[in-house]
């Protein structure tokens, strides 16, 4: 694996400023949209090496939105489909067979989101030592309490090179998990921020043009943004996940939501004039499930600021010993050092079981409305009642979201 090779960050936004990858289509009936699917997979055979791969992509990425819009697993959408077309058997030979791998693929950049910027072709990688190898490799580097190889951490690092610097309300829906907020209002949005530098503000304007063409898509143009809602994902750091709709809950969930609600107290507390008060953030992108990818850099009112240092949220969190970090995703160095300190003294969920890995524990606590849903499903889709509530579960809660490659 150390001899992988990325693109910068700012490579991988001009091949997707220029549009050589995806040229999005919304709206229309379904069958247009797969009829665009479909020729988009046979542009890829005429671009070289990774434009081919990062189209492929893409195709996977427009069919998980569109299962999503219709409340399906992406797995149980292609099933669909292939029933749809299986009088089309030139659409099946040359499209329905690659759209499963081709979302397998995009599980991995998922799971380990830097792999996007990766310099492969399609065919090399579906091959043996292709995506699925390269996060398996790490997670068992991982596992085995190695570090990644550092190309892989350089590519983490152009990943968050750059930040959107806003401005929020502090949530006005009640916490859920201790890694995520929601009822965020969006009060203003400034300058995009080069982090490579001391939070630089960029002033080219090709590359601000760039920037927010990678995401404006999904959360909307800068002028429309402010008075919207938000949900955002505190990037950094992974608590174990709490659904109150179902009571669905994983070992320590329940305290890694009280740290984040406390914290957020104190952050309001420490500016002062609570009512007045906004949110700052660094916003990195938007993740599979429409949530800001974000850090919080603290508070503001008026002309006072509290300014927090980056990751501060997370390596707090991990610190309490409520939450794990996230290496497969980023893993700031003073994260990784928190987690150790936290481990060693055995503080938080480490100090309550012998367990070395309590974060790993994935047992559930389904309650009767769960089972009942979980019976309702099985009996459309054939009594696969374990499918059934993987599928439930990846959907609503994203709680199990690495047992998606078993189903597809």
């Amino acid at each position: 694996m150390d001899n992988l090779t990325f693109r910068t960050i700012e490579d991988h936004l001009t091949i997707i400023g220029d549009q050589l990858v995806l040229p999005e289509q919304t709206g229309g009936t379904e069958q247009a949209m797969m009829q665009h699917l479909w020729a988009l997979s046979d542009r890829a055979a005429l671009h070289p090496q990774s434009i081919s791969f990062l189209i492929h992509l893409n195709v996977a990425k427009q069919c998980h939105n569109i299962a999503c819009g219709r409340r399906l697993h992406v797995s149980r959408w292609i099933a669909l489909q292939r029933q749809d077309n299986r009088e089309n058997p030139e659409w099946n030979r040359r499209f329905a067979g690659s759209l499963a791998n081709d979302v397998l693929l995009l599980w991995q950049v998922f799971r380990m989101p830097c792999l996007e910027l990766l310099e492969i072709g399609y065919a090399a990688s579906c091959r043996p030592r292709g995506l699925r190898d390269i996060v398996r490799s790490c997670q068992q580097l991982l596992d085995d309490r190695q570090p990644l190889p550092r190309c892989l951490l350089v590519a983490q690092e152009q990943l968050h090179k750059y930040a959107l610097r806003i401005e929020t309300s502090f949530p006005e829906d009640r916490i859920g998990d201790g890694d995520g907020l929601s009822g965020l209002r969006v009060v203003s949005v400034g300058s995009w921020i080069n982090r490579d530098g001391d939070d630089v503000i960029v002033n080219d304007q090709s590359l601000s043009a760039l920037l927010w063409r990678n995401i404006e898509a999904k959360i909307g143009r800068r002028d429309d943004l402010p008075g919207t809602r938000q949900r955002c994902r505190l990037v950094g750091f992974d608590t174990q996940e709490v659904c109150h709709e179902l009571a669905c809950h994983q070992h320590y969930a329940e305290q890694g939501r009280q740290w984040l609600e406390a914290r957020m107290t104190r952050l309001q507390q420490e500016i002062g004039n609570e009512e007045q008060a906004v949110l700052l953030m660094d916003v990195f992108g938007v993740d599979q499930y429409g949530r800001l990818l974000a850090d919080v850099r603290g508070a503001r009112v008026g002309q006072d600021s509290h300014i927090l240092q980056r990751w501060t949220f997370a390596e707090e969190c991990v610190a309490a010993g409520w939450a794990h970090t996230t290496p497969l995703y980023v893993q700031p160095h003073r994260v990784g050092q928190a987690l150790e300190a936290a481990r060693t003294n055995r503080i938080g969920a480490w100090g309550l079981q012998t367990d070395e890995r309590p974060f790993q524990d994935r047992v559930h606590f389904f309650s009767p409305l769960l089972m009942q849903e979980i019976a309702s499903r099985a009996g459309e889709q054939g009594g696969q009642e374990e499918r059934v509530l993987v599928a439930a579960m990846n959907y609503r809660y994203d709680c199990t979201r690495h047992e998606c490659n078993s189903m597809l």
